[in-house]
């Protein structure tokens, strides 16, 4: 394999860093060094290291820095709050899509006048929404019995399609992509089109899975059509047999790396 097909395929893994303070996050991301393309980080790790540190951070380990905020504010809060991350030279950044047009069009005019212009994800619905609390939010209708009796997947169709259509309103405002669920990458990929860019948590490598919960992995995502997977536990604790960070990171680009280009 070419040097810059391996490139390109560390580019598209994101770390999902946990971690209690700086100083073991740098280890962390020491281990693993050349074989993810970016760190995820959280609010609430930013707001107890701080923003310089945080910025310090990924750059001293030479990697990309994802903050995922998830904004949802006024548009001028929101505005503004790009405008000072696209000075802290941040490479990616999510945003609640339902936060509405104006939003959306307030945080892509501060990152279009920035020098520095970070990727903007759309987050078109919160993991642990589920139908129920849908329909107690009123953005659901409660099915009656005997559409769930004739489509059991019911439920889990609507979803998708409350998914797709948030994820759409977001691309015609102009986000770059955004993030979902490995079980709907397939119908983003298709309803949004080739150049959306999608990022998927939730999928783990077969030698890290725990049996019974079979969950997507990284060469499923990619070859499905996914942009960038965000792995965790994998890389941070991984199982038996594996000899720390470093080789798991490697195993995990091995795989993202012949997904890509296959041999």
């Amino acid at each position: 394999m070419f040097p810059s097909e391996r490139i390109q395929a560390r580019d598209r893994i994101i770390l999902a860093l946990n971690a209690p303070d700086c100083d073991t996050a740098f280890e962390i991301l020491d281990e693993v060094r050349g074989s993810i393309g970016a760190v995820q980080i959280g609010l609430n790790f930013v707001t107890t290291a701080g923003l310089k540190e945080v910025t310090r951070l990924a750059s001293r380990v030479c990697t990309k820095l994802f903050l995922d905020f998830k904004l949802h504010d006024l548009p001028f809060a929101v505005g503004e709050t790009v405008h000072t991350l696209c000075e802290s030279r941040v490479d990616m950044l999510t945003l609640h899509c339902a936060g509405g047009p104006a939003m959306l069009q307030a945080a892509l005019q501060a990152r279009d006048a920035s020098s520095h212009k970070p990727l903007l994800l759309g987050v078109p619905l919160l993991a642990h929404l589920d139908f129920s609390q849908l329909v107690r939010m009123g953005l659901m209708e409660r099915l009656p019995p005997f559409e769930i009796e004739k489509h059991p997947d019911a439920r889990s169709r609507q979803i998708n399609k409350l998914v797709r259509r948030l994820a759409k309103a977001g691309q015609e405002c102009g986000l770059d992509g955004a993030m979902c669920s490995p079980h709907e990458i397939q119908g983003l990929r298709a309803y949004c089109g080739k150049n959306f860019k999608l990022m998927s948590a939730g999928i783990q490598p077969l030698w890290a899975q725990i049996p019974g919960q079979r969950r997507m992995t990284p060469s499923e995502a990619i070859k499905l059509g996914c942009d960038y997977i965000i792995i965790g536990d994998a890389i941070l604790n991984p199982p038996k047999g594996i000899h720390g960070r470093t080789e798991a990171a490697k195993r995990v680009l091995d795989e993202v790396a012949e997904a890509l280009f296959p041999s």
